[in-house]
């Protein structure tokens, strides 16, 4: 029976809260703590845009690898033919607007080998290096358009890429115009 009449209390006073509670709501005045639905808002806002930033630096990562190996590559390429035309006797005639003509040295064998340095006609967006045997070596793909010039010790040649970006590379201790005999000791 003490049970009833405590529960009974108990039930009494708490609807008499709730009651004075929703009047206080109803009355207009400020309610302290936030609604459910607001904390949800609040919750979705924020994982949004801790999406949407982790999205862009996601992509920015990729671009900056991209990049830094689109930049390897073309060192690689430059350093490969810097090692090859070092040293080497161009004749300003055979230095075209799309195709460098030379003849290679080759010490080892005593030799002379006339190249051509060009896009390839066949092979659409490769950058070759033919010999007059019918050989070629492929230096770089994907090359749409290319462009050499002569400059004072240097040629610098120009490379527009198919994915749009151009590029210069520059071949350094090359010299001009100076004969070249089959007499190579």
């Amino acid at each position: 029976m003490e049970r009833d009449i405590l529960f009974n209390k108990i039930h009494t006073t708490s609807k008499s809260l709730i009651k004075k509670i929703n009047h206080l709501n109803s009355n207009g005045k400020k309610r302290a703590g936030f609604l459910l639905s607001e904390a949800l808002l609040a919750l979705f806002v924020t994982s949004l845009t801790v999406g949407v930033i982790n999205g862009c630096l996601t992509l920015s990562h990729k671009a900056m690898e991209l990049n830094a190996s689109e930049n390897i590559r073309m060192h690689v390429v430059q350093e490969k033919l810097e090692d090859y035309f070092r040293g080497q006797n161009f004749e300003s005639k055979n230095i075209h607007p799309d195709s460098l003509d030379f003849d290679r040295i080759v010490k080892s064998k005593n030799m002379i080998k006339h190249k051509t340095l060009q896009l390839d006609s066949k092979r659409i967006y490769l950058l070759r290096l033919f010999d007059t045997d019918g050989g070629f070596e492929p230096i770089l793909d994907h090359v749409q358009k290319i462009r050499f010039n002569k400059l004072s010790s240097s040629i610098r040649i120009l490379i527009k890429l198919t994915n749009g970006k151009e590029t210069e590379i520059y071949l350094h201790e090359i010299t001009f115009d100076k004969k070249v005999s089959n007499n190579t000791t």
